[in-house]
């Protein structure tokens, strides 16, 4: 279970909630695959009771480099449902440093520049 609580929200928004998830995964051969179902009862502001399921899965291309994507869906009660997917390449540097690029975009254009698909790049450290 996880609570989110997001502060500098308007007054009179409903800016805390909380989530349960739990993932599933399995390897496929050399693809490794995973189920993520997330699961609201009472989400941000007006959204009550969400779901997130998404499908995701990884191969390794060389020994450092994984490709993976990944498809959800979001369906909400008063909230926004959509289509989402990204698309990406993970490279370890290091041992303890790895660059992910990768393409996240949703089928809900129309709902304004959040739902637009985007580039980002992450630079991860471990310790």
């Amino acid at each position: 279970m996880v609570n989110r609580d997001l502060p500098g929200t308007r007054s009179g928004i409903d800016s805390n909630y909380f989530e349960f998830q739990t993932d599933i995964s399995r390897r496929l051969g050399p693809v490794n695959t995973r189920l993520r179902v997330n699961y609201t009862p009472d989400g941000f502001s007006a959204t009550e009771e969400a779901w997130w399921i998404e499908l995701n899965g990884s191969v390794s291309v060389a020994d450092a480099t994984r490709v993976s994507a990944a498809f959800a869906n979001r369906a909400a009660e008063n909230g926004a449902d959509y289509n989402a997917w990204n698309l990406g390449v993970n490279h370890g540097l290091t041992e303890n440093l790895a660059l992910d690029v990768r393409w996240y975009d949703t089928d809900a254009h129309f709902r304004g520049d959040r739902y637009d698909g985007r580039l980002v790049a992450a630079l991860t450290a471990s310790f």
